[in-house]
């Protein structure tokens, strides 16, 4: 049964992540196993069935994950061990194990893990990838870090591990930015903050700094590692009909749809800090401050055929007047936006949705301005559903601006007029710390943890709502998940 207001998930009280996919959900548990639930139909919750599940349960033969990432209908996992392990469909070979076939249960990706891992390596959460644990304090409570270290098997050194109660880091205006977690062989530089400043960075691998909340945010405790011996994937990012991860070694390996059933090496790239993918292309994060991508042209305009490459490129080669500092990109099927460590959001490509929030419904093949957006912009947000052809951003004050199409509301502002330039989203003048865009409709977190959500009617009425509404019997909360093309929201308390 559908549900207009929040439901608790069965079950579930330990959750330390949470990913939706298309028509199905999976959390990522404190024990480092994994949850799913929804649609089956071929086999995306890892259960060994293709039965639709309304509770969670159990993909089966997982431990020590790490992360979790949801595609359309298919999911992926990364373990502490540093392989990937995905289940679900495979038509397109985006299992990456090889064969072309579903699988209901995780199969190994092929291609991943590598021989040189350390055995005393750190494994999962609060654990080890071999060897024994020995030292754990055993601290989890807010403001404590949890500490202990994995003894060398088989002649590996022992390697020494810590980990914060994930749900205790503040989420606020002064978070992170991309250096976070990225694992660096000498100091990071770039990517430090999303917003706010960066503190002197101290230490000597892990490397440490703050970064101090603006608008009145808290301020966010940062560190990062340095490359290491130990063979671990990065991160996992799924896509409709392909998948792809960063490598140990700070390369990209993807699989699916445009590169086989085999994980093939992305050329030419090397330390590589994130990756954002969308339907239509692929970015990534290069640590020297450097984006490049592959795929279909980023933000070309819609007149002209667009010509696909699988070679990656500096993004600066095909679209010029790009700012310097990117720390986020937003990609469209024929628009692109980012927005820059120094607050300013740019968008390109084609307009005539009013997708690019400049206050025109020119295509452009420079990026321009976001209106408004200056020096002032924490978060960018939408762009991945082509029919709602809508954008939105955070301030540094907490307040929420959104623009383009508005057939259901999405903009925000209590109408349904198309709007070419950012207004305030009505009711949302300050006190927001995050946004996030589903279908055809965005929603907001506030800095006393409510949501509150607007646009078409997945939530609360039948109808779309124009404005905000505060969406019952969720507080506390620390993290949503949605987007194209879920109908379903998630939240983290």
């Amino acid at each position: 049964t559908n549900s207009s207001v929040p439901v608790n998930v069965i079950g579930i009280s330990n959750a330390v992540g949470v990913t939706v996919g298309g028509y199905h959900a999976c959390a990522l548990l404190n024990n480092g196993t994994v949850n799913c639930w929804g649609s089956n139909f071929s086999g995306q919750l890892g259960r060994g069935t293709i039965t639709v599940a309304e509770t969670p349960g159990l993909a089966s033969g997982l431990s020590g994950v790490e992360a979790v990432a949801a595609g359309n209908y298919h999911t992926c996992a990364a373990l502490g061990d540093g392989t990937i392990k995905c289940w679900g469909k495979g038509g397109s070979g985006q299992l990456g194990n090889g064969a072309t076939a579903d699988s209901a249960s995780p199969v190994t990706v092929s291609g991943i893990a590598c021989a040189a891992a350390v055995n005393g390596a750190c494994g999962g959460p609060g654990a080890c990838s071999a060897g024994s644990v020995s030292g754990d304090n055993g601290l989890t409570s807010c403001g404590t870090t949890r500490t202990w270290t994995c003894n060398g098997s088989g002649g590996g050194s022992n390697a020494s591990c810590s980990n914060v109660n994930p749900a205790c880091e503040p989420v606020v205006l002064g978070r992170c930015g991309a250096a976070n977690g990225a694992p660096y062989s000498s100091a990071p530089t770039f990517g430090l903050c999303r917003s706010g400043t960066a503190s002197a960075i101290s230490g000597s691998g892990p490397w440490t700094w703050t970064c101090n909340g603006s608008g009145g945010g808290l301020t966010a405790s940062c560190s990062t590692a340095t490359m290491g011996t130990a063979c671990k994937a990065r991160k996992v990012s799924t896509q409709d009909g392909n998948s792809c991860v960063i490598t140990a070694d700070g390369g990209v390996k993807c699989w699916g749809n445009d590169y086989g059933a085999i994980p093939a090496t992305v050329a030419g790239l090397t330390d590589v800090i994130d990756i954002k993918s969308s339907p239509f292309a692929n970015c990534a994060f290069i640590k020297d401050g450097a984006i490049k991508c592959w795929g279909r042209p980023v933000g070309f305009p819609p007149t002209g055929t667009p010509q696909i490459s699988m070679t990656p490129q500096l993004l600066s080669t095909f679209v010029s007047g790009l700012p310097s500092n990117i720390v986020d990109i937003e990609l469209n099927i024929n628009s692109a936006c980012v927005q820059t460590a120094s607050g300013d959001a740019k968008c390109w490509g084609g307009n005539f949705l009013s997708q690019l929030g400049d206050g025109t419904r020119t295509d452009r093949s420079t990026p321009v301005d976001v209106q408004g957006s200056s020096g002032n912009t924490s978060k960018i947000a939408g762009g991945v559903n082509p029919t709602s052809a809508s954008g939105c951003m955070l301030a540094k004050e907490g307040s929420v601006k959104c623009w383009g199409m508005n057939n259901s509301g999405q903009v925000g502002d209590g109408t349904t007029t198309r709007r070419d330039a950012p207004v305030g989203v009505t009711g949302l003048a300050s006190g927001v710390k995050d946004i996030v865009e589903g279908f055809g409709s965005n929603c907001a977190v506030t800095d006393t943890g409510n949501v509150k959500c607007w646009g078409a009617s997945f939530f609360d009425t039948a109808v779309p709502q124009w404005t905000p509404v505060s969406i019952a019997a969720l507080a506390n909360v620390t993290k949503i998940s949605g987007g194209f093309p879920s109908e379903t929201y998630c939240a983290l308390t």
